[in-house]
C-alpha cells in the first residue's frame, strides 16, 4: 500500500465526515442566518475539529502520546487553530479574488489537511 496506510485512510475518512459537517455548518450560517463569511467559517471549522478530534481519539489513532484528555485535546486544539488560520486565510483571499466562497473552502481545506495530519500524527498520536 506504500504511503496510504489504513491510518491514514481511517484519518481521510474522518476528514469527510468532518468536512461535510463544516460544509453543511457554513452554509446554513452563511446562507440561513447572513453571517460574515470568516465568522461562520470559524464557526463551522471548530464543528469540524470537534468531529475530527473524537474520532480521531476513537478510532483514527489507537495509542497516544499524551495521557490526559484534556491536555491531548488542548494540543490538538492547537493544532487546529494553525488549519483554522490557513483556512481563513484562503478563503479571504479567494472571496477577495470573486472567488464562490464554497469553492474557496474546498481549496482552504485541502491546504490544511496534510499539514493537520501529519502533525497530529506527530505531536498527539503514536
Amino acid at each position: 500500500m506504500g504511503f496510504v496506510t489504513p491510518q491514514l485512510l481511517r484519518y481521510g475518512v474522518t476528514s469527510v465526515i468532518a468536512l461535510a459537517a463544516d460544509f453543511g455548518t457554513l452554509t446554513l450560517l452563511r446562507e440561513h442566518f447572513g453571517l460574515p463569511v470568516l465568522l461562520a467559517n470559524s464557526i463551522s471549522f471548530t464543528v469540524g475539529l470537534v468531529i475530527t478530534f473524537i474520532l480521531s481519539r476513537t478510532w483514527v489513532f489507537k495509542s497516544r502520546k499524551v495521557a490526559n484528555p484534556w491536555a491531548e485535546f488542548g494540543i490538538f486544539t492547537v493544532i487546529g487553530i494553525t488549519g483554522l488560520v490557513v483556512n481563513d486565510a484562503v478563503l479571504w483571499a479567494g472571496t477577495a479574488i470573486g472567488v464562490y466562497y464554497l469553492l474557496a473552502k474546498v481549496v482552504a481545506a485541502g491546504a490544511s489537511f496534510v499539514w493537520n495530519y501529519l502533525l497530529r500524527r506527530r505531536l498527539v498520536y503514536g
